[in-house]
C-alpha cells in the first residue's frame, strides 16, 4: 500500500477507532517486513555461504602446483654374455670354453659410485705445514714390482717386420729372443718344476684371473685368435710370467676337430705351412718359445715338421713338446738343430675334476723328485688355476723349487749333454 492511500485509510479511521487501531497494526507489520525482508535474508544467506567458504579455503590452501611426474617402468637389463668377445666365425667364445669345463666366474659386480666431499678449506697457516710423506709400504710394494716386471717387449733389435706384423729374429750379437725374454733365474739345487698354463688370451676374464692369481715363476701360453694380445702379454710379462706362443697343428681327426684358422697341416706344401707360421707368430712379440695346441698327427710327420722346427730354430725360439702323444719328432728334430726344447712331462688336468687335478700336481712333485726337473702342462680354467695356486704353496715344504720353463728347458737340456 502506497503513502497517499496510508493517509486516506487514517482520515477514515480517525472516524472509526476499530479501524485507526488494525491501520496502526498494518504499519508496525510493514516495518518489520521491510526491516528483514524475504531478499535480505537471501542475500544474507548468500553472503554467509560464501564467508564460510573463503575461509574454509584460507586455512587449507594446497601447496604449489607441481609439473606431472611420468614413471617409466623399466624392464631387466638382458643378460650380458659370458665374457663379449667372439671367435672370427662369430661363435661365442664362452661356448668354446663350456666344452671343455665349467663356466668362467661371472664378472665382478658393480659398486655403486660415491660422491666425493669437498675437500676441507685449509687455513692458511695449515698450508704452510710440509705434510707427512705416505708411509714406505707403498714405495716398497712399488719396488717389488718393478724387480718382477720383465723387460716390454718388443726388443727392436730382435725383431723384424714382415707382411703380417713383427717377427722374432736373432739379434746381431747373437742374442736369442728365448734368452732375451725369459724370465731370470738364479742356478739352484736339487729338485725343480716348472708349470705352463696355456689357452689364455680367448677369455678375459679366465686371462686376467691367471695372471693375477699365479705366481710369476709359472709361464703362460696365448693362443693365437684373441683380441688384444699384446695388451695381455704385457700385462703378463709385468706381472713377471714369461709368456709361450701356441702353434695351432693338425690332429688326427681333423677336419672333424679344427684347431683354428691358420693351422698347420700335412697336406700343405711346407711354403703354404711356413707363411701359415709367420702369421701366428705375427700375433704378439714377447714370448720365448712356442708349444703345439693339438698336433698329434702334424708332430709325427716328419716331413711336415722339419721345415716348422728349423725356422724356428732360426728365429731363436725353444721349443715345448708337450700334449701330443708319443709317436711326436719334434725333440728328435731339434736336437738336430741345437734348439732348446724339452717335452712336456704330465697334463695336470686331463679331466676337471678337482680330484683328478690334485693327482695329478702331487704326480708333477714327485717326477721332479725322482727326474730332478720336471714341467706340467695345463689350461686356463678356474678350477685348473685355483688348484696350481694351492699347489705352489706346497712345494716348499716338499723340497721343490718351482722355476720358470724357460730354466726347466736348461736344466733338462743340460743333463742329457
Amino acid at each position: 500500500m502506497s503513502t497517499d492511500d496510508d493517509n486516506a485509510a487514517e482520515e477514515t479511521a480517525g472516524q472509526d477507532p476499530w479501524l485507526k487501531e488494525r491501520l496502526q497494526q498494518r504499519r508496525a507489520l510493514a516495518k518489520r517486513q521491510g526491516r528483514f525482508s524475504p531478499l535480505l535474508v537471501t542475500a544474507l544467506a548468500v553472503a554467509l555461504v560464501y564467508a564460510a567458504l573463503a575461509g574454509w579455503l584460507a586455512l587449507s590452501e594446497p601447496e604449489k602446483a607441481k609439473s606431472p611426474e611420468i614413471i617409466i617402468a623399466l624392464g631387466p637389463e638382458p643378460d650380458p654374455p659370458a665374457n663379449g668377445k667372439r671367435t672370427s666365425e662369430g661363435e661365442d667364445l664362452s661356448k668354446l670354453l663350456r666344452r671343455a669345463g665349467p663356466d668362467l666366474p661371472p664378472p665382478m659386480p658393480l659398486t655403486e659410485k660415491k660422491t666425493e666431499e669437498p675437500a676441507a678449506e685449509k687455513a692458511p697457516a695449515e698450508t704452510l705445514i710440509p705434510q707427512e710423506p705416505e708411509p714406505e709400504e707403498g714405495a716398497e710394494k712399488a719396488q717389488e714390482e718393478a724387480a718382477r716386471a720383465l723387460a716390454k717387449a718388443p726388443i727392436e733389435a730382435l725383431t723384424k717386420e714382415s707382411k703380417y706384423g713383427p717377427l722374432p729374429v736373432i739379434g746381431a750379437d747373437g742374442t736369442r729372443p728365448w734368452q732375451a725374454y725369459a724370465r731370470p733365474q738364479e742356478p739352484i739345487e736339487g729338485p725343480a718344476a716348472a708349470l705352463v698354463i696355456g689357452g689364455l688370451g680367448i677369455s678375459e676374464s679366465a686371462t686376467a684371473n691367471a695372471i693375477e692369481k699365479l705366481p710369476a715363476e709359472v709361464s703362460l701360453a696365448f693362443a693365437p685368435y684373441g683380441r688384444n694380445l699384446q695388451r695381455w702379454i704385457d700385462e703378463a710379462r709385468a706381472d713377471g710370467h714369461e709368456v709361450l706362443l701356441e702353434l695351432p697343428m693338425e690332429p688326427f681327426d681333423y677336419p672333424n676337430n679344427d684347431p683354428g684358422p691358420y693351422t698347420l697341416l700335412t697336406g700343405a706344401s711346407a711354403a703354404d705351412n711356413l707363411d701359415r707360421l709367420d702369421w701366428l707368430l705375427s700375433r704378439f712379440t714377447g714370448y720365448v718359445g712356442v708349444l703345439p695346441y693339438q698336433g698329434a698327427r702334424f708332430t709325427a710327420e716328419k716331413g711336415a715338421m722339419m721345415p716348422i722346427i728349423e725356422a724356428l730354430s732360426a728365429r731363436g725360439l725353444l721349443y715345448i713338446d708337450a700334449g701330443v702323444g708319443r709317436r711326436s719328432v719334434a725333440g728328435e728334430l731339434a736336437s738336430e738343430n741345437a734348439m732348446p726344447w724339452a717335452s712336456g712331462d704330465r697334463l695336470i688336468d686331463p679331466a676337471l675334476r678337482e680330484n683328478i687335478i690334485e693327482t695329478s700336481l702331487d704326480n708333477l712333485t714327485e717326477d721332479a723328485g725322482k727326474q730332478g726337473t720336471a714341467i706340467g702342462t695345463g689350461s686356463g680354467f678356474p678350477i685348473t688355476v685355483e688348484k696350481a695356486l694351492e699347489w705352489t704353496q706346497t712345494l716348499e715344504e716338499a723340497g721343490i723349487t718351482l722355476i720358470p720353463v724357460s730354466a726347466a728347458v736348461k736344466r733338462k737340456m743340460e743333463k742329457t749333454q
